[in-house]
């Protein structure tokens, strides 16, 4: 625990440090740098719980994160769609 992973995608990259891990079933790390366009949102932290399912395993990944906008009413739920769409983005190539 303690070390340091770096995500990187087509536009840029994410640097997490493990806060707890689990092999294999859980893997929780903190956001220490985001190097991505247009984030209207600050990532905090994430946690990734794996599932067995039979053959096949279920993940589940939890995102916090820390709104930049306000009002906070209005942009909550375009914010709970952007994760909800990345969330889809990361695990769908899997």
């Amino acid at each position: 625990e303690g070390d340091v992973r770096v995500c990187h995608f087509d536009r840029g990259s994410i640097a997490q440090r493990i806060t707890a891990s689990e092999p294999p079933r859980r893997l929780v790390v903190d956001v220490v740098k985001v190097d991505l366009p247009f984030m209207p949102f600050a990532l905090t932290s994430a946690e990734y719980s794996l599932t067995p399912r039979g053959a096949q395993t279920e993940i589940v990944r939890s995102t916090t994160l820390r709104s930049r906008q306000a009002p906070a009413w209005f942009f909550a739920p375009l914010e709970r769609m952007a994760v909800a769409a990345e969330h889809r983005h990361l695990l769908g190539a899997l």
